[in-house]
């Protein structure tokens, strides 16, 4: 559709287009109309009418921290009980997080901090706003690389620090489907080979899209199961089948009453009265499912740094294999597969590169169950102090002041916007053989789903050159669903297999 074409659609509608930015991740062009008269819902149908594209909300999203107090003045080094929890000197006998670029979709980061110094390697307003540096956003940047009074699980990561959050009179930090959106495309242009969100929302279709376009390029995604309790729905992005989903425990390996439970749930790290790093050179304490995020995209960061080629499926295998269980044996939706433990991640990668042996694992991917794998490693270049990990003897610490290391919901009333993606040039056709996670399904039953989704497509008037891509999506959606009933009600074994088969067709 020609520009002429979408602002003469938008005047009959009663929209106003008050932006539009080209997206170089999902190959189109997202436009944002504000909206003068009515619901939100009814300009969604009115533009569904007229075939303009994905039309949605913009929707909204929060920031999941619950508190944050004053840290006490310090008398050398505070006491961070997530560096001997997590193994930290140990971990960093082997690596560092150098060279690995972390984005940080969060809100303004104080990059004047002592403990971000030489970390930032750039910065991305998508808010356009003028903000003061925010305690969220320096808080899980600090969690990641802090590296003087601190000491993050990454401190030689590079942070691209992305401004997506911002508060307004009525409401705390919050960002919309468009900032963040706007986040990842640039946090992708700038070589991002993670992407930590600390934040939690409603299903976003246009998110969604984003996030499997990052995934398919290699991206590592991180996410905060979300801070609404056991009862909530699942929030995203964590609950995307593309996202790891990290809930929060304490020093005692406790659950954070307040954290979001489900099976799409994966991990758990420290997230109860942690010491981050706060706006102005200073600190607190915070206790969220965010930090606990930020704690393993640092643990990525590490993977990534000793093995830069692993692809996406491997590194998943190392974190949830090597995680501490916690709670009921084997994966639950409480824990996720329990604690992560990037000591034993390393060392896992380390000796099967040593031994140049296959690593067996149960695990696929992030959301979903799948069969047995194996990946085999080449030998690699070990590190200093690597060899006396894998016979046994400790490496030595690196500790916090090592010089070496300084070089939602729908909008509010008033507030009411469309977003909707309108294709610059067709997209390339999407193949559509049987995923990984569709392997216990019948390829019979396989095929009438899409046929279904086909319909559905048809049925939505969704263009020729998109439906592909929206098939795909219906049916991984469709194997999602059934799959978390399976797991809810314990279906295993051979009884999995029909139990998925008719769930997917309906019966």
């Amino acid at each position: 559709m020609s520009p002429q074409a979408l602002d003469a659609a938008a005047r009959r509608l009663g929209l106003t287009p008050i932006g539009s930015q080209d997206l170089a991740l999902s190959g189109g062009r997202l436009v944002h109309f504000r909206i003068a008269n009515g619901q939100v819902a009814d300009a969604v149908r009115m533009l569904e009418a007229e075939k303009i594209g994905i039309a949605q909300p913009n929707y909204v999203f929060h920031l999941q921290q619950d508190t944050h107090v004053a840290a006490p003045a310090p008398k050398g080094d505070p006491a961070q009980y997530v560096i001997d929890k997590l193994h930290l000197h140990g971990a960093h006998g082997i690596a560092l997080g150098a060279n690995v670029t972390v984005a940080v979709i969060d809100s303004l980061v104080d990059t004047a901090h002592p403990d971000l110094t030489g970390s930032i390697a750039g910065q991305f307003d998508a808010v356009a706003t003028a903000d003061k540096p925010d305690e969220h956003g320096t808080g899980m940047t600090g969690a990641i690389a802090a590296h003087r009074r601190l000491l993050g699980i990454a401190p030689r990561a590079r942070i691209l620090a992305i401004h997506a959050f911002s508060p307004d009179a009525q409401h705390p930090q919050q960002a919309t489907t468009q900032n963040i959106v706007a986040g990842i495309d640039w946090a992708i242009a700038k070589g991002a080979r993670i992407i930590n969100m600390s934040f939690a929302g409603p299903y976003d279709p246009v998110l969604q899209l984003a996030l499997k376009k990052a995934r398919d390029k290699g991206v590592v995604l991180i996410a905060a199961a979300g801070n609404m309790g056991p009862q909530s729905p699942p929030l995203y992005p964590a609950a995307d089948e593309n996202v790891i989903a990290v809930t929060a425990v304490d020093e005692n390996d406790k659950l954070m009453p307040q954290a979001n439970q489900g099976p799409h749930v994966a991990l758990a790290a420290p997230g109860v009265n942690v010491l981050e790093a706060a706006p102005r050179g200073t600190y607190n304490f915070t206790t969220g499912t965010s930090v606990a995020a930020a704690h393993v995209s640092g643990v990525a960061a590490l993977i990534l740094e000793r093995d830069p080629a692993i692809d996406l499926t491997k590194l998943e295998e190392v974190l949830f294999s090597t995680a501490r269980d916690l709670g009921t044996p084997g994966r639950d939706p409480m824990f996720g597969y329990g604690l992560v433990d990037p000591y034993r991640a390393l060392n896992a990668l380390e000796a099967k590169a040593v031994a140049g042996q296959g690593l067996s694992v149960t695990t696929a991917s992030a959301n979903t169950n799948t069969k047995p794998v194996t990946v085999t490693t080449t030998p690699a270049k070990l590190p200093p102090g690597a060899a006396a990990l894998v016979s046994g003897a400790p490496a030595a610490p690196i500790g916090p002041a090592t010089p070496a290391l300084r070089t939602g919901t729908v909008p509010a009333a008033g507030n009411v916007t469309v977003s909707g993606i309108v294709p610059s040039a067709p997209p390339a056709p999407v193949a559509l053989a049987p995923s990984a996670t569709e392997a216990d399904e019948s390829p019979a039953t396989i095929e009438k789903k899409r046929q279904a989704c086909g319909q559905d497509a048809a049925a939505r008037g969704i263009q020729a050159s998109e439906a592909p891509d929206y098939v795909a999506v219906c049916v991984s959606e469709a194997h999602l669903a059934c799959l978390k009933q399976a797991m809810a009600q314990r279906v295993r074994g051979p009884e999995r297999r029909d139990f998925l088969n008719r769930c997917l067709l309906g019966l």
